[in-house]
């Protein structure tokens, strides 16, 4: 397994899973700490997320379906987080 590979899955898709983890669970369960902060949770994933997709992609050394990927899931990132970032200011 290649290190962009490596990158890929540790720190594009982990925190991505791991957000959208966060937001399930907290809205299943009574999980008061996690509720409380799942949009400060979430967007602190999707950051992490974004800029790995960023860094991936401008880095020449990657396979062109590597960086097709991370540009795909840097868009996925900055959406997620314009949303959760707005749904934040208005105290949702």
């Amino acid at each position: 397994m290649s290190i962009g590979l490596k990158l890929f899955l540790y720190f594009v898709v982990g925190p991505m899973a791991l957000a959208f983890t966060n937001g399930s669970l907290s809205s299943y369960q009574n999980f008061q700490w996690g509720y409380d902060h799942v949009n400060e949770i979430s967007m602190t994933a999707f950051v992490i997320s974004g800029a790995a997709s960023l860094y991936l992609l401008l880095n020449k050394k990657n396979s062109t379906r590597l960086r097709i990927i991370s540009g795909v899931f840097l868009l996925i990132s900055a959406g997620f987080f314009y949303t959760t970032y707005s749904f934040s200011n208005f105290g949702f």
